[in-house]
C-alpha cells in the first residue's frame, strides 16, 4: 500500500511563504520529494514526527533554491542519494564548477536583453543564481534522472520529464493512486514562472507541450510544490495554457517597434496591476525572464522577428 504524507514548510520568499514537501512509501522504500529552502528541513521533519532514518532517497522536482535548500544537510546527515532531472543536474554542475563565470554570464545576458546599466549591480546581488549556488554547493553528489521509466526500487512511482519551468523539471506519477507530484510545473493558484536557461531555447513552448503531456496521462490529483492540492489537474492545466495564450497576445501587441525584452516587460501589467517599477531586483529578473520566454515562443512560431543592434537584443512584428 502506498503511503503519502504532506508537510507545509515555511520558506523565506515573500510571495510564497511556504513550500510543500512529501514523503511517499511503498512499504519497501521511502523517498522524500523536495526539501524546502534550508538545512532546517531535517529538524522540521523530526518535529513533524518523521523517522528521518527511514528516508532512503530524495527526489527533487527541479533546481530552484526553495526546493533544493535542505538537500545537502539531509544527504550528509542521513547518507542518502539526491536525485534530480538530468538537465537540471547539468546546470547545477556547471554552476558549481565555476560560479563566478556562471554569474558573470547571467549578468552580461541581462544587459544584452535590456536590463539598465545602473541596475546591473542590484541584479547581480539579488540574482537567484546566488541562492541556488549556495544551496546546491552543499550537495555532495546529484544523481541525474531521465523520464519514461519507474524509480529504482519503487516501481509504482513513474518519472515524467516536464521541461519548461526548468530544463530538467520532473513530475513523479503514482498511476494506481491517480496522483502526480507536480512540483512547480502545475500549482493550484499561481502560474509558475517560465524563463530562460540559455541563449535560444523556447522554454515556453517546452512548458506548454509538457502541460499537454501531463494532461494526457489522465491523472486527476496533483500534489504541488506550493499551496493547496489540485483535484482536477486537467482543468488547472487548461487554465494555465489559457493564461499563457493571453500573455502571448499582450506581449505581441507591444512589438510594433523594435524594443528590448526589458522595454517590453516595462509595458506589461503584471499580477495585481503591478509594473516593473514596483518590483524588487529579483522580481524584475523573473518578470524579464517571463517576457523573454514569451518573445522567444512568438519568434519560434513565426509571429515576430529578432535583431541584434549595438549589443542589444530587439524584437518586432
Amino acid at each position: 500500500m502506498i503511503e503519502i504524507r504532506k508537510f507545509v514548510i515555511p520558506i523565506n520568499i515573500r510571495s510564497l511563504k511556504t513550500a510543500n514537501i512529501y514523503t511517499i512509501s511503498n512499504g519497501r522504500k521511502r523517498v522524500l520529494i523536495d526539501t524546502g529552502m534550508s538545512g532546517s528541513t531535517l529538524e522540521f521533519l523530526k518535529l513533524s514526527g518523521v523517522v528521518v532514518d527511514s528516508i532512503d532517497e530524495i527526489l527533487l522536482t527541479h533546481l530552484h533554491f526553495d526546493h533544493i535548500g535542505g538537500a545537502g544537510k539531509l544527504q550528509n546527515d542521513l547518507s542518502i542519494p539526491v536525485n534530480i532531472g538530468a538537465n537540471d543536474a547539468d546546470i547545477i554542475n556547471r554552476m558549481i564548477e565555476d560560479p563566478e563565470k556562471y554569474l558573470k554570464n547571467e549578468v552580461e545576458y541581462l544587459k544584452y536583453i535590456g536590463f539598465p546599466d545602473n541596475q546591473l549591480a542590484i541584479a547581480e546581488k539579488t540574482n537567484p543564481v546566488q541562492e541556488t549556488y549556495k544551496m546546491a554547493s552543499e550537495i555532495d553528489k546529484l544523481t541525474p534522472l531521465e523520464g519514461g521509466k519507474s524509480f529504482q526500487g519503487f516501481p509504482e512511482l513513474s518519472l515524467l520529464s516536464v521541461p519548461g519551468h526548468t530544463p530538467g523539471s520532473m513530475t513523479y506519477v503514482v498511476k494506481e493512486m491517480n496522483t502526480a507530484f507536480t512540483g512547480d510545473h502545475v500549482i493550484e493558484k499561481i502560474t509558475p514562472n517560465i524563463s530562460y536557461y540559455d541563449g535560444e531555447s523556447d522554454m515556453l513552448g517546452l512548458y506548454m507541450k509538457s502541460l499537454i503531456t501531463l494532461r494526457e496521462t489522465g491523472i486527476e490529483t496533483g500534489y504541488s510544490g506550493h499551496g493547496a492540492d489540485i483535484y482536477n489537474l486537467g482543468y488547472r492545466i487548461d487554465d494555465i495554457l489559457a493564461h499563457h495564450k493571453l500573455r502571448l497576445s499582450e506581449i505581441y501587441a507591444q512589438c510594433t517597434d523594435w524594443l528590448t525584452p526589458y522595454e517590453i516587460s516595462a509595458r506589461i501589467r503584471w499580477n495585481r496591476g503591478r509594473t516593473l517599477e514596483d518590483m524588487s531586483g529579483m522580481e524584475r529578473i523573473f518578470a524579464l525572464g517571463e517576457t523573454l520566454a514569451h518573445l522567444r515562443h512568438l519568434e519560434n512560431i513565426g509571429l515576430i522577428s529578432k535583431a541584434d543592434r549595438d549589443g542589444k537584443l530587439l524584437y518586432k512584428i
